[in-house]
């Protein structure tokens, strides 16, 4: 029989370069689950695949089979940071430099490295791991060499990254504090941001939102149900019912500054209530407390005072925001063989582009994280994003973050990223200053974009780069463009518009199918 990846490769002309990775075989079902990889920068178009089912349907007979195929991020790029990565966590001790990577049959990376180091080199057989290294990741065969080069001093050409500095300390002074619960609160404001360790007193202030009043449990005796001496749940029991049965008033309300959110609890003493009932006409107080961290509320700060205020007119984190780099450090772009342009236009005809695309530079971009909330702590994973210039796709920009923080199990089962894939990974200040240099002067798009934008500008802030791009969102657009779908989940878009989505929650397949939606519905924009 034909090895599987030849007769794919010549049925299709070898454009997607399909690597045959596994088979494996459910001995209850009978199934065997057939996994292989195609090329990075080529889109795997539905006809193509249904072409390459059809063949291997004829191929296998009668075996019951299901075909996985999963793309390979296999570039310069990506070979280049893998091997300066691996190195530098496993030969610390040993200059080496990636001079370049040929692709293809051969596979080849050539290396620089200090002479003296030469006779160290080969008898570890660093080289030999190396290669190994990068086939267990890539699925591939590599030829690692080296030319070994005396008087290497060292490699740094380009300055060391600098650490952040954000001008001032980061406090928040407020004016005009009127006490409304405990004592008037000396001093500045942390952000809310760094208030967040169970335990610690602190102080913060911010917008006041979502207030409400809440009850505490009625007094009970000993064996006595508290439902036995009122029904404190319903909204309706009248006040004093509730006073006669010992219940306090208490308050919840959330206060968000320019660095996140956190709930508050309040217990004002009762000759507080009446002063304290404003709340529901405050718009900004200082409050101090102890941090709480339980599995009912989370965290939240437990408030011993708080008093209105006045919040300082210029609102927002001072911060010395660094200039675009005039090269990649860490990422480098990939330019991409786009073999498919989603069927806009014939081969023998010129182009038809949307205005919107004609006078934009589109950045269309996904994150993979943590978790849902960036004010919370949560962190980016992994970025992928690709440049549209003039309706077609040019480039594009993938890299694996490492968040400095476990990444909780029930996210690694969505985006399949676990901690061991991102130990080697730029940090996000790393991979962030080169995704600022992508997304100069350009439109950004994103599939539902205020969620991946508030992670942007949240760890865009903490590593001094300002994301001020103006930003579009293709959910909305689909939304308007499309009609009378069942809902507009990304995939459910994507097939009624003909559009292939490959590898769902990783980051560049679903920014180049979100890319393939935007450029067949720019039409759109008015």
């Amino acid at each position: 029989m034909e090895k599987i990846d030849q007769l794919l490769n010549n049925l299709t002309g070898g454009k997607y370069d399909f690597v045959y990775k596994s088979a494996v075989l459910d001995s209850k079902t009978g199934v065997c689950t057939i996994e292989i990889f195609y090329k990075d920068g080529t889109i795997l178009t539905q006809a193509d695949k249904e072409k390459c089912n059809k063949a291997l349907a004829e191929t296998l007979g009668n075996y019951k089979y299901d075909i996985h195929y999963t793309k390979n991020f296999l570039s310069e790029g990506t070979i280049k940071t893998f091997v300066r990565a691996y190195a530098k966590s496993n030969y610390v001790s040993v200059k080496l430099q990636v001079n370049s990577v040929e692709l293809g049959k051969s596979n080849l990376v050539s290396l620089t490295i200090a002479e003296e180091q030469e006779q160290y080199v080969k008898s570890q057989k660093i080289l030999q791991d190396i290669s190994k290294a990068l086939s267990e990741r890539f699925m591939a065969r590599f030829n690692v060499v080296a030319n070994y080069q005396p008087n290497m001093i060292d490699f740094s050409v380009i300055e060391k990254q600098e650490e952040p500095t954000i001008i001032s300390e980061k406090v928040i002074s407020v004016t005009d504090k009127k006490v409304l619960m405990g004592e008037e609160i000396e001093g500045d404001a942390t952000y809310i941001r760094d208030s967040r360790n169970s335990g610690v007193t602190v102080t913060i202030c911010g917008k006041i939102q979502d207030t409400k009043m809440l009850w505490t449990k009625p007094k009970v005796k000993p064996g006595q149900n508290a439902k036995d001496v009122i029904d404190y749940f319903k909204r309706d029991v009248p006040t004093s019912e509730r006073l006669e049965a010992g219940q306090k008033p208490y308050y919840k309300f959330k206060i968000q500054d320019f660095t996140g959110e956190i709930d508050v609890f309040a217990y004002p003493k009762q000759e507080e209530q009446e002063a304290f009932a404003s709340i529901f006409e405050t718009r900004s107080a200082i409050v101090r407390g102890e941090v709480k961290d339980d599995n009912y509320f989370g965290i939240h700060i437990r408030a011993t005072s708080v008093s209105e205020c006045k919040l300082p007119d210029v609102w927002e984190e001072k911060i010395d925001y660094k200039k675009e780099k005039p090269y990649y450090e860490f990422v480098k772009p990939e330019n991409m063989e786009y073999t498919n342009q989603v069927g806009l236009f014939s081969m023998f005809d010129a182009p038809k582009v949307a205005p919107y695309l004609a006078n934009n530079e589109i950045v269309v971009f996904d994150f993979e994280t943590t978790g849902l909330k960036p004010y919370e702590g949560d962190k980016i994973v992994e970025i992928g994003a690709v440049k549209v210039i003039n309706g077609a796709i040019v480039q594009s920009f993938r890299t694996l973050v490492n968040p400095e923080m476990h990444i909780p199990e029930a996210s690694s089962a969505v985006h399949k990223i676990y901690d061991k894939d991102v130990v080697n990974a730029p940090k996000a200040a790393e991979a962030l200053q080169d995704f600022y240099k992508f997304t100069r002067g350009a439109v950004l798009v994103g599939y539902n974009v205020n969620f991946d934008y508030s992670f942007l500008m949240t760890q865009g802030k903490q590593a001094q780069y300002n994301f001020d791009n103006k930003t579009y969102d293709c959910l909305d657009l689909a939304r308007r463009s499309v009609k009378g779908l069942k809902n507009y989940k990304l995939g459910t878009i994507a097939k009624e518009l003909g559009v292939s989505l490959e590898n769902a929650h990783s980051a560049l397949a679903d920014t180049i199918a979100t890319a393939e939606v935007f450029i067949k519905l720019a039409d759109n924009i008015k």
